[in-house]
């Protein structure tokens, strides 16, 4: 089963009898990331990149889509610039445990991240 996020980040419709499940949470100091209560992803290594993304969505309310939030790199082409971007969600959807996941993907253009909750 899949959820979409709503605009506004608070709520996840979680299937047709209207339950519902909290936003994900992203515990910057723990480097945990948190969905309906449950632990789903912990970085036990430094994943700058990754964290990034998390923490746009946790400062913007968990919208549906965010703007790539990594650091220009200098000297780069746009190519590069995507192959980055594509790299880090997939490496975000990696290692995820539980019932109910965090499925990130791209906006289409390359130039954002946008979030589903997913559900076995």
């Amino acid at each position: 089963m899949q959820f979409n996020s709503p605009s506004s980040g608070l709520s996840v419709a979680a299937d047709s009898s209207h339950h519902s499940l909290e936003a994900p949470r992203w515990d910057e100091q723990r480097r945990t990331l948190f969905v309906a209560g449950h632990k789903i992803k912990q970085f036990k290594q430094p994943a700058q990149s990754q964290e990034l993304i998390l923490i746009a969505f946790q400062e913007d309310g968990w919208p549906v889509r965010i703007d790539d939030p990594l650091p220009p790199l200098a000297g780069k082409d746009q190519h590069a610039i995507k192959w980055r971007l594509r790299s880090t969600v997939e490496n975000l959807n990696r290692a995820q445990h539980g019932p109910i996941r965090v499925r990130f993907l791209l906006d289409g253009t390359g130039q954002g991240v946008c979030w589903s909750i997913v559900g076995d």
